[in-house]
């Protein structure tokens, strides 16, 4: 269900509406007209989605509902906010609006309770679907799919070439060993039902750490306040603080009782899928693995999670056991001053005040930190970015106006977990920049901390989420959507070539880009690839810790004014050349889609894909623009500019567009 919002109307006549689709998730009505008075409203009462279809030609039925609120004198919201004012689903309903009285005329009954109504449409407010994850959904049941065609037309070469009863003796083996072990693997995949309260949608998942008993999931309240879904969202992630740091020495414990076991084949495996090592503190000499940067703390079988002050080449350890492990997990440990911080706030739930909250979301290139940057306030606000990089970005955009203030009034959410605010230091409002990447009871937490009255979460719902890389529990609270809904949104990139707008447009629905470069991706090989190394403005990326510190050790990001970055820690930047680089084989963070949208719009100019194998999320995205031709990329842009009514989009692209028409 698609629920659009509306200007409120002061009028006699509020909205008709007409039944479009019934959807097995709730309802879908497509809005023909508006009217007052009997008579057929302005172009400036039509709603944007309206104004559209006419100002392109378009007649096609858009589902959707359009809900303007009869009463309250402000702009239309989510219609499970005000799901009482409908009392049946209807082939078409007039609301007349008279002495702050409803009156509706109603045609066409249909047999639904208004009860079913209301929980459906709380069920799509609660588990809000994005455009990144119906097309990982896609690419994933494309890529089983296609997994299963090779299987077979394998088992139909064998079929033919080697004889019809030696081909099905095969198939039949074939077929009977691949169901070896699947009853004992099924319960880590299972079905989840729709349920009344959450309204997840069926998906399949693997089996959490909590499901077998190595973590504890949280203990949420019933929640019937919004200040309760506060409370809720600080529990859980409070939850996979604690529990990150049971699995994080589950980890390192294991891989040291598999070297004392001299498993060298199973210590391998161990050691690359947790980027450890085994190190031997007496003698400062690797023993086993890579070890990489700087670590906070080290493992120790006697002392568990050891401090590893910096520039102190040595740890503290008992003088009979000086065999230690670290891993990417012992890089940052911040897990137990996090929850020592937490814990001086939970006393006072009760007495809280639920901050305002405004959502701007926006695609990539929009504008997000430009808004942040413009709409800074030194006097009341406070900016919490989720990276260094970005702290860093913003700090310096601000400094020639705050000076040294840039330290306390710009920082990161881990320094606002682990360190609190000052007490001379005022905050009236909270900025979070890339809000979406927290999970959502982390900026609670910022926010009773602060004691801010507002907050503004600035992001994108599509690009890199809050990640439970661990698969700890099932998540209720890693987004704001229980509280809060999007009250602006932004479609126009101003960073990106069209091209990008083009890849992304199965993503983001109606986006386009405002500048006049169309192509600037290319895919390449990465084998004898002659990389430049030094190219200035250049932002190299990876997909993880291990390619980035590999590169850097290797020269790239030398030139002035590059560097070399994960993905990850990539949101929100901006270059003029962006090189990504694949140098391992395929592993899961490949076909993520939200990796691919941070990495395909972080330029201006050029982005180059450097990979063997492109048939991975980043490769998939840019094909579908690199095999458009130019004129069916600034078609779609100039489509999309008119949608929106950007006028000066609209004139550029159209000369644009011309000129190419002359051209051929």
């Amino acid at each position: 269900m698609e629920i659009f919002k509306s200007p409120m109307v002061n009028q006699t006549l509020v909205a008709v509406g007409v039944l479009s689709t019934m959807l097995s998730c709730g309802l879908s009505l497509g809005y023909t007209a508006a009217y007052m008075d009997g008579q057929k409203t302005t172009d400036d009462v039509l709603p944007d989605e309206l104004k559209t279809i006419e100002t392109c030609g378009e007649f096609a039925f858009i589902p959707a509902i359009i809900f303007i609120p009869v009463t309250m004198q402000r702009k239309g919201r989510r219609i499970a906010s005000y799901a009482t004012t409908v009392p049946l689903l209807l082939s078409w309903i007039i609301s007349y609006y008279s002495n702050n009285q409803a009156v509706l005329l109603v045609n066409s009954l249909q047999n639904f309770a208004l009860g079913e109504l209301i929980d459906n449409c709380h069920q799509q407010a609660e588990y809000l679907v994005t455009g990144s994850e119906r097309l990982q959904e896609r690419m994933t049941a494309g890529a089983v799919a296609a997994s299963e065609q090779r299987n077979m037309e394998r088992r139909m070469h064998n079929l033919t070439s080697q004889g019809r009863v030696q081909g099905f003796l095969q198939a039949f083996k074939a077929a009977a060993s691949s169901l070896i072990g699947k009853p004992q693997r099924t319960p880590e995949r299972r079905q989840i039902s729709r349920e009344p309260k959450t309204g997840k949608r069926l998906a399949q998942r693997k089996i959490t750490r909590a499901d077998m008993g190595q973590v504890v999931p949280p203990k949420l309240k019933t929640a019937t306040t919004s200040n309760d879904h506060l409370e809720n969202a600080a529990i859980e992630f409070m939850a996979i603080t604690t529990a990150t740091k049971q699995v994080n020495l589950l980890s390192c414990k294991t891989i040291m009782q598999t070297y004392r076991q001299e498993n060298e084949s199973r210590l391998k495996v161990l050691l690359e899928e947790a980027e450890a090592c085994i190190y031997d503190n007496s003698s400062c000499q690797v023993l086993r693995g890579k070890m990489t940067g700087a670590y906070m703390a080290a493992y120790s079988e006697e002392c568990g999670f050891v401090p590893w002050e910096r520039n102190i080449p040595k740890l503290t350890l008992p003088h009979n056991n000086q065999m230690v492990v670290v891993a990417q997990c012992t890089r940052i440990m911040l897990e137990d001053k996090i929850l020592a911080k937490a814990e001086t706030i939970n006393a006072t739930w009760n007495s809280w005040t639920m901050p305002t909250i405004a959502w701007v979301n926006g695609v990539p290139g929009c504008g997000k930190t430009t808004w942040v940057v413009n709409n800074f306030d030194v006097s009341k606000d406070t900016i919490i970015t989720t990276t260094t990089e970005a702290a860093v970005d913003i700090r310096n955009r601000l400094a020639h106006r705050i000076g040294d203030m840039v330290r306390t009034r710009v920082r990161t959410m881990a320094s606002v977990l682990v360190n609190g605010f000052r007490e001379h230091v005022g905050c009236q409002r909270l900025i979070i920049d890339e809000a979406l990447m927290n999970h959502f009871g982390a900026i609670v937490i910022a926010a009773r901390l602060s004691r801010a009255s507002d907050i503004a979460l600035i992001g994108d719902i599509n690009q890199l989420p809050y990640i439970d890389r661990e698969n700890l529990f099932e998540l209720r609270y890693s987004r704001p959507t229980l509280v809060a809904n999007i009250t602006q949104e932004l479609l126009c990139s101003y960073r990106n070539p069209m091209d990008v707008a083009y890849a992304l447009r199965e993503v983001y629905s109606g986006i386009y880009a405002a500048t006049t470069r169309i192509q600037s991706l290319q895919l390449k090989r990465f084998t004898d690839a002659a990389i430049p190394k030094s190219q200035t403005n250049t932002l190299f990326l990876t997909h993880t810790q291990e390619e980035k510190e590999t590169l850097t050790s290797q020269g790239f990001g030398e030139g002035t004014g590059s560097r070399v970055l994960t993905i990850h820690e990539a949101q929100g930047l901006t270059y003029e050349s962006v090189i990504i680089i694949k140098t391992k084989d395929k592993i899961k963070l490949h076909d993520s889609i939200p990796h691919a949208v941070v990495a395909l719009s972080r330029h201006t100019s050029a982005c180059t894909y450097y990979a063997d194998d492109t048939e991975d999320a980043i490769g998939n995205l840019a094909k579908t623009a690199i095999t458009a031709p130019k004129k069916r990329i600034l078609e779609y842009n100039l489509k999309m500019a008119i949608k929106n009514r950007d006028k000066e989009v609209v004139a550029q692209q159209s000369r644009l567009l011309a000129t190419q028409n002359g051209a051929e």
